[in-house]
This record gives C-alpha cells, sequence and structure tokens, in this order.
C-alpha cells in the first residue's frame, strides 16, 4: 500500500468504521484510541531523523495496535502502511516501548488482588465451565 493509500485509508475510511469495525481491525474502541494517542503524546518526543520522513505518531499508533492485535508479519503490515517492514519493527518497537511507559505513569495494567482474581476466576467458571484458571 502506498502512503497516499494509507493517507486515503486514514482519512477517507477509518472515520467512517464503525466501532464494531474499528475494535475489529484495533481491538479497542474509536474512544479508547483516542486516549491512548493523548497518552502517547505525552511520553514521546519529536525526533526528526535527517533523510527520513517523519512517521506521524498516530500512524506509529495505529501500525503498533495493527501489530498487537493482529498475526501479520512486519512486512505484510508495512506493506499495508506504506513503510518497509525494518521501520514496521522499528515504530513498534519504539511504541512498545512507550506504552510500557505510559503504563507506569497511569497503572493502566495490573495484577489483580487475590481477592479480584477470585472474582476474575469464578466468572470465567460461570461463562465456560472450565475450573482452576486463572489460580495460582
Amino acid at each position: 500500500m502506498s502512503p497516499e493509500t494509507f493517507e486515503e485509508f486514514l482519512k477517507k475510511l477509518v472515520p467512517y468504521f464503525t466501532d464494531r469495525q474499528f475494535r475489529e481491525h484495533f481491538r479497542m474502541s474509536p474512544e479508547t484510541f483516542e486516549e491512548f494517542l493523548k497518552k502517547l503524546h505525552t511520553v514521546t518526543e519529536r525526533n526528526v531523523l535527517v533523510g527520513h520522513p517523519e512517521i506521524l505518531l498516530e500512524k506509529q499508533g495505529m501500525i503498533t495496535l495493527w501489530c498487537l492485535a493482529n498475526m501479520e508479519s512486519f512486512r505484510s503490515i508495512g506493506d499495508r502502511f506504506g513503510i518497509s517492514k525494518s521501520t514496521c519493527w522499528s515504530v513498534v518497537y519504539r511504541i512498545s516501548f512507550k506504552i510500557l511507559e505510559i503504563n507506569r505513569m497511569y497503572k493502566i495494567i495490573s495484577w489483580p488482588s487475590r481477592q479480584r482474581g477470585l472474582c476474575i476466576m469464578e466468572a470465567f467458571q460461570a461463562i465456560n465451565g472450565l475450573e482452576g484458571f486463572c489460580n495460582d
């Protein structure tokens, strides 16, 4: 996919995704994605590399989430977003560290307490009848 095609995808298609379609592609709601981008902007410095056009942070976020949400190769994701596979790897690597930094700041992902873990385990068991999951 050429960069122009990605820009068309971003400008013309993404705004018309239903919430369900957006969730299918990125495994989160558009509202959650907007919050993710806001937090990503707080931990990211603008680095302009001489000779390389800057990749918009929004695009880097989409690339990383696409990689984490779908079982595709870096080559395939790079083609989809109009970048090389090595650039795709670099973006995912860099933004993954930014996600860890966001989590350190905002404590978004955490282990449940023992009591909360038992509640989750019981709810999981009630849904599918499987016992002993989430039990350490």
